[in-house]
């Protein structure tokens, strides 16, 4: 699902601890940085949301809180 970036996402992303990102997930190998289920990464990093504003937010439908 892809959303609209706002101020207002990031500063209660930051407010709340929101996660939703591949680093959080449980699916997410971090030693091959790569999905566990072979879906594309790239639009679900954190460093695609990091300083970056105006970028779409994008939730994978197969995040899995780690």
């Amino acid at each position: 699902m892809k959303i609209p970036a706002s101020p207002r996402f990031e500063e209660e992303r930051r407010r709340f601890g929101f996660e939703f990102t591949c680093e959080a997930c449980a699916h997410f190998v971090p030693t091959i940085e790569v999905c566990g289920h072979g879906f594309p990464t790239d639009e679900h990093r954190d460093a695609r949301y990091d300083g970056v504003s105006g970028a779409a937010i994008v939730f994978c439908k197969e995040w899995e809180l780690a």
